[in-house]
Order: structure tokens, then sequence, then C-alpha cells
């Protein structure tokens, strides 16, 4: 089904690695993976589990499901949906897979339902009763959520829905009567997001409306929360021109980016309740955030960086391929690495791309304590960092061989090689206080008293936060 090809052969699913640093911009195309099928359309949903990472692919043919792993092999492909329609494709227990939506099989007429089908692409069963309507979806601990409103662009309702673990479908209706601005029409943006208070948060867009379609772009945003099947609030409280084009929640937080005539790109923190806690504005307009504990990542069109939230720049890792992307989106795939997908800025074409985030400060600023990435990977014993990013102390905790009363340097150096702190201990798990260091990167050290290899040094980084 496929094959290896040369970095000349571009071709319509390409699956590119990147290794970035964070100084001195580095770029290493490692391999391009070709897909011998004509995939036309745009990569959906994308997740990661253990062992793969899964693209629902959508076209106006079917859908497919594209599973890689973490070297960029294919691993499978299923197809989906072939009779011109497509709902996006979820992971389901028991390597089952689940859609919402707009569904269809074979070449018969397509519906809006709850399917499920096999890891084959087989439908397993089919669960009727949905509304003709735009739907979106997302995944819960305990199952899925799904919204929808009426093709129509209207106020009269949305319809909140939960499909639990047994395939169990339920749903309500919330009025948006309160949302309502004369002369304009509203329709759901792509974002859903769930707060730790159990508080679902909803985008919509406004615009005007010409017959059946709206016209003449967007004009404005609005994020609702809502609660207990009913409106908790609204942000903005009153709705302006200003749109909202991404928002991520973080536990008890969410994160968004607003752009407007009278904005520049800007970053807004709100809190559970729809309140704004931090705001700040940009040099651009990011493609997708990723919000953390005390950090928003942002991924550019030519660079990744991460600020705190009071608008600092923690790290800045450039990258330059060789075609920009549009519409894209990121996750993050361990600690040093992202999945980016969207669509090829000349080719119009569906990229994934797999970056990895080298950091070279430590020969690019002749820091002698920082082992290089082969050392650390070497080493018999390991050493956990949490939390990170951290706000008032960093623990470490030591995994592996240790000799009872084995004495270890603790240092932490600046991001240009001072060192900031220097403490001895023989416990195997420990904290270091930071309360006092400014936000940004830093760098630790671990070593024994007497290291006879580099299996006695440990070393990495850490963020520090507000």
């Amino acid at each position: 089904m496929s094959n290896i090809k040369t970095i000349n052969q571009l071709s319509l699913i390409s699956i590119f690695v990147f290794l970035v640093s964070s100084f001195c911009s580095s770029q290493s195309i490692l391999w391009e993976y070709d897909l011998d099928v004509d995939i036309q359309g745009h990569v959906g949903n994308f997740w990661i589990d253990d062992d793969q990472i899964h693209f629902n692919i959508t076209n106006y043919d079917m859908d497919y499901l594209l599973a890689l792993d973490k070297e960029g092999s294919v691993q499978s492909l299923t197809y989906f949906n072939d009779c011109k329609q497509h709902a996006s494709i979820f992971p389901f227990k028991d390597n089952k897979f689940l859609s919402i939506g707009l569904n269809c099989w074979g070449h018969h007429k397509g519906g809006y339902d709850v399917r499920l089908f096999s890891n084959n692409g087989d439908q397993i069963d089919q669960f009727s009763g949905l509304e003709k309507a735009s739907y979106r979806t997302m995944r819960l601990r305990q199952g899925y959520f799904f919204t929808a409103k009426p093709y129509e662009f209207g106020y009269s309702d949305i319809t909140h829905g939960y499909v639990d673990w047994n395939v169990n479908v339920r749903q309500s209706k919330i009025s948006i009567e309160s949302l309502k601005r004369e002369g304009l029409g509203i329709i759901p943006s792509r974002g859903l997001a769930q707060l730790t208070n159990k508080t679902i948060v909803q985008g919509f867009d406004y615009g005007k409306v010409n017959g059946n379609q709206m016209s003449g772009g967007r004009y404005g945003s609005v994020l609702v929360g809502i609660k207990d099947d009913k409106i908790k609030w609204t942000y903005p409280e009153e709705p302006d021109k200003h749109g909202i084009t991404v928002f991520k929640a973080y536990k008890n937080k969410l994160g968004l980016l607003r752009w407007g005539t009278c904005l520049n790109d800007q970053f807004e923190l709100l809190d559970s309740y729809g309140n704004l806690l931090e705001s700040f504005n940009l040099k651009e307009a990011p493609k997708d955030l990723i919000l953390q504990q005390g950090r928003i990542i942002f991924l550019f069109r030519h660079y990744i960086a991460s600020y705190s939230y009071k608008g600092e720049i923690l790290e800045t890792f450039e990258y330059d391929p060789e075609e920009s992307m549009d519409q894209s989106r990121f996750k993050m795939l361990d600690e040093d690495s992202f999945i980016i997908t969207g669509f090829g800025s000349e080719s119009k074409e569906p990229i994934i791309r797999m970056v990895s985030l080298i950091n070279d400060m430590e020969e690019d600023k002749d820091i002698p304590i920082i082992a290089s990435i082969d050392e650390v990977a070497s080493n018999i014993r390991s050493v956990s960092v949490f939390p990170n990013p951290a706000s008032i102390e960093v623990n470490f905790k030591i995994d592996g061989d240790v000799l009872p009363d084995e004495e270890f340097n603790a240092h932490i150096f600046s991001s240009d090689g001072k060192s900031l702190m220097v403490k001895s201990v023989t416990e195997t798990q420990f904290s270091l206080d930071i309360s006092n260091l400014p936000s940004g990167q830093y760098f630790y050290r671990l070593m024994t008293k007497n290291p006879k290899s580099k299996d006695d040094v440990f070393s990495g980084k850490f963020i520090k936060v507000e």
C-alpha cells in the first residue's frame, strides 16, 4: 500500500519530521512517507494513544482513518461512510469507533444518527433520533458530548447530548434567544471545551444572512458557558465585532485568541465563570494554542513559542519548513514533540508533521554541566521532575539503582549558564524552592559526589511561571 519516497516526490499525504532548536534554527527532514492512494480532503480530529497516532481524514466521497506509529510508518488505513457524506470518527472502547451526526453506509442515503464501527470500518450498530443539524463532538471521561444546531441561522435553540460507554444517548434543548443580535444570524464555531466545574464552553459566530447563507464574513464571536442545561455566562458580555478563532481549556481556566479591526491579535485568559483574568497582545496571529499550568504554547506559521500567563516569552523554537501550513492544529506527543496537521499553503494538500524541539543551548551557550541528549538517554537511573512548569517549588525524584546514603549535588542554572543554586541531597526525592526566581527556562544537573561515568550525571530543564 505504501512506500518511502525521496524528498522531491511530494504527495497528497505527507509526514515530515523536523529537528528544531530554540536558539539557532536548524531543520532536518528525516523522511517523507507517501500513501499510494488518492486521498483528497483534510485532516479532521486526531488523537494519540500509547502506540499509534490516529488521523480522521475527510472529503466529500468518504472518511478515512489513518493510523501511524510514532516513527511515522503507516499501520492501517480504514474507510468509513462511502456515500458522499461524512461525520467525524472518534475512538470508542474495545477497539471500536464512534461517529455522531451525518452518517451513511454503502450507497444508501445518509442520515443524522450515532453509529458504532469496528476497527475495519464495518458498521456494528446505529442509533437514530438525531435532527438535521451541524454537529460538534468532544470526548469526556464518561463518554462523548455532542452539540448541534439546525442549519438555519436563527436563535431558537441548540441541542446538547451525551453518549456513554454503553452507547446510551441522551439529548436536551437549550434556548439561545439571549444571544440574539438584530440583523445578524448565528452559527456554532468549531470549538468545544469543558472546565473542571463541568461547565461546557461553546463558541458561536455572528454574520449577515443572505438567503440560506452567511455573507460578508463574521461580525463577531461569543463564548457561552453552559451547565445543567442552562446558559450561565457569555463572553464578552456585550458581543462586539471581534472574532474568537481558538479557545482551549485547562482545568478551571480557558484560553482564547481574539482578533478584530480595532484589536490586535490578542490572547485572553478566563476563569471558569467567564471572568477575564489576563490578556496580552501578540505580534502575529497564532494558528493554534495549548493551555497548560502557568503557560501557553502557541503554534505560529514558522515557529512555536511558550508564554507565561502574563505575556512573558518563556521559549521560542523556530523552524523553516519547505511549505507553511494553513488551518494548522497541534497536540503534544511528549514533552518536546508535537504533531501538527493542516493544509499546505501552496499545494492545498493535507500535511501531517511531527516536530521535535531539540534545545541546542548546551552547545551554543557552552554550559559544560549539561549532558548531551545521547548521554541523558543512556542513563541507567532516571530523574522525574514535577510539576513542570512550576511556580513555588520543583520536585525531583531519582528512580533506579541508588546506593544507601548516596549523595548528590543538585545544581540550578539560568538559560545563559549562570549557577543560581547548589544543594547537597541524600534523599531520592527532594524539592527546591524556586519562588524567588523570575519566570523563564532553567536547567538542572544532578551529579553524584564522585561521578565515574555519564550514568552518574542527570540533566534537563524546567519552566518557572508566576
